[in-house]
């Protein structure tokens, strides 16, 4: 779910302001947007660097309002000279922001788009912005009739106006009045059959767009600044401008199709988690805060969030008195003590995680996103040794299999690391941690419904999610594996002496045991095999449970692992390494 600061007026004499916002997030795909209406508030929100958590790119109209004076001395001086400054700065303050966004802020410029309604030079180039829109959408889904007849109709068009204005050629028509594309193609475009020829219409529409703005030769409107005539100018220098997409100009106009692909490319695995964690964490606090009333300081109550401590602090009352002659605290009050401590650290946590993640440079490979989620999932991780001994008070299932998997992700983590942590993974252990700390279906309806639409997100980034089997069929596989994982136990942990018995989480700590032959390869797969044991072995089956949708993305994960066991089984059944 991509974040956008988006700086825009919304003046466009083409209707009420609010009514332009909506249609233009329809055609645009936009769901969570920061709005700034002018210059000068862009600049000081820009200026603030904790607000760059809250967005993953920016959007420009071309012009929009300064906002004030004494702006160029404040944010300019150092970056553009007052001249350039001025020629900007009454047709142009998108091109200003964007200068500062690259200059002053050093924003990644992958991440930027110009949105406006003067893109190009008059309405000669709105034929082939269609006939681009209609091409992209034919690569994702099949195009209707309306949007055959839209494409040959503006394809027609743009082919005219080319040929005679551009090329200074007759178009060849056939003797029914429609063009001759046998004759006109070589000079064309191919026409559009399949997958092969949408993509070189779409490479020639690239060239025929250059073509079209040099033989403008920089021509504006009265009083009108355009994206094209910029680029030249900045191409002239060297320099180049983020891409431009059109504003809706046609009623019907149901989608960009370009800037939601140009959207999937910047929608990268870490900009996901990034966008994703950041919301949950967000919304976390926001209730963590509000829930803090009365009920809450007794301690004597569960507040919405997850408690896996409140096993751990009654053991803990009890070993104080055992060793404490006058007996200590009233449980009551050791409890809020240490509720106290604990709150303060969750809040911490949902400060300090999500800003392990943020805004990444254009030159960050994917080593260095990687490292950077590693680094998020280490933090919230870091938060399990204020859980004590792990003793949740009511046992869960979900809360069993949340805390126990993370006790070995933390322990892996720390000392010999997790051969395959990649980027997808670091997003499941990031939200499976959260849901280990917090109980969200105690949040109200809104909180909880976006809490899940985010977390979500992040789980996607594993596979598109399967159906479980039948329970029957699960249980078969966890026994088979649990099996297999208990030989593997014995033939590299000898020490560990483990048995049938033996519960699944010693069996595969063990395997990762500092004496363990195989402790520098643990990864992934026995992290999900853990938690599934967890879930499908650990519980009676009739105990629902709020951790569905992470079953449901783990499901391919956990199928793998399982394979890799069935293929090594032979080799720890002989005890061999």
């Amino acid at each position: 779910m991509m974040r956008f600061l988006w700086v825009e007026d919304f003046n466009e004499d083409k209707g009420d302001r609010t009514a332009l916002e909506a249609r233009w997030k329809e055609y645009f795909g936009l769901e969570e947007v920061i709005i700034k209406e002018d210059l000068k508030s862009a600049l000081e929100y820009l200026d603030d660097r904790e607000n760059f958590a809250d967005f993953d790119g920016v959007l420009l109209d071309i012009r929009f309002p300064s906002g004030g004076e004494g702006i160029y001395e404040k944010y300019f001086s150092e970056i553009v000279t007052k001249k350039m400054y001025g020629d900007y700065l009454e047709n142009g303050t998108g091109i200003l922001l964007y200068l500062a966004l690259a200059l002053r802020y050093s924003y990644n410029q992958e991440r930027i788009a110009f949105v406006s309604g003067n893109v190009d030079e008059g309405k000669n180039m709105r034929p082939l912005t269609d006939m681009v829109n209609l091409l992209i959408k034919f690569q994702h889904e099949p195009l209707s009739d309306i949007d055959w007849e839209d494409y040959r109709s503006q394809e027609e068009i743009l082919a005219t106006f080319y040929l005679e204005t551009v090329k200074s050629r007759k178009v060849p028509y056939l003797e029914d009045g429609t063009i001759d594309w046998d004759t006109a193609s070589a000079e064309l475009w191919d026409n559009l059959k399949d997958q092969n020829s949408a993509d070189r219409i779409l490479d020639r529409l690239s060239e025929v767009q250059r073509e079209i703005r040099n033989d403008s030769d920089g021509r504006k409107e009265a009083g009108s600044l355009k994206y094209s005539s910029v680029c030249r100018q900045f191409n002239e220098c060297g320099l180049v401008l983020p891409r431009a997409f059109e504003k809706p100009y046609k009623d019907r106009d149901e989608k960009s199709w370009s800037f939601y692909e140009w959207k999937q490319g910047i929608e990268t695995p870490y900009y996901v988690i990034r966008s994703g964690l950041i919301g949950m964490c967000r919304i976390l606090r926001e209730n963590f805060i509000s829930a803090q009333g009365e009920e809450y300081v007794s301690g004597l109550t569960e507040p919405f969030w997850r408690r896996a401590q409140l096993g751990w602090w009654k053991y803990l009352w009890r070993k104080t008195n055992e060793e404490e002659a006058d007996g200590g605290p009233s449980i009551e009050q050791f409890i809020r003590e240490h509720r106290a401590a604990w709150d303060r650290e969750m809040c911490e946590l949902l400060t300090s995680v999500p800003a392990m993640l943020p805004a990444m440079s254009a030159s960050a490979g994917e080593a260095t996103l990687n490292a950077q989620a590693e680094a998020a999932v280490r933090e919230v991780l870091r938060y399990v040794d204020g859980m004590g001994d792990l003793k949740p008070e009511p046992r869960t299932r979900d809360l069993d299999a949340c805390c126990l998997t993370m006790k070995l992700a933390r322990n892996w983590t720390s000392h010999q690391g997790i051969r395959d942590m990649t980027i997808e993974n670091c997003g499941f252990l990031l939200a499976l941690c959260l849901r280990g700390y917090f109980d969200i279906s105690r949040m109200p309806e809104l909180s909880w419904k976006g809490y899940l639409a985010r977390e979500e997100s992040l789980l996607k980034l594993l596979g598109p999610g399967a159906d479980l089997p039948e329970r029957s069929v699960i249980i078969e596989l966890m026994d088979r594996s649990f099996d297999q994982l208990l030989a593997k136990n014995k033939a590299v942990y000898e020490a560990g002496r483990s048995g049938k018995d033996t519960p699944v989480y010693k069996i595969i700590s063990g395997i990762g045991h500092q004496e363990s032959k195989c402790r520098e390869t643990v990864s992934m797969d026995e992290i999900y095999l853990l938690f599934w044991q967890l879930m499908f072995r650990g519980m009676p089956a009739d105990q629902d449970s709020g951790l569905k949708i992470i079953l449901k993305y783990t499901a391919e994960p956990v199928l793998r692992a399982a394979g890799k066991l069935d293929a090594e089984a032979e080799t720890w059944k002989n005890g061999n390494v």
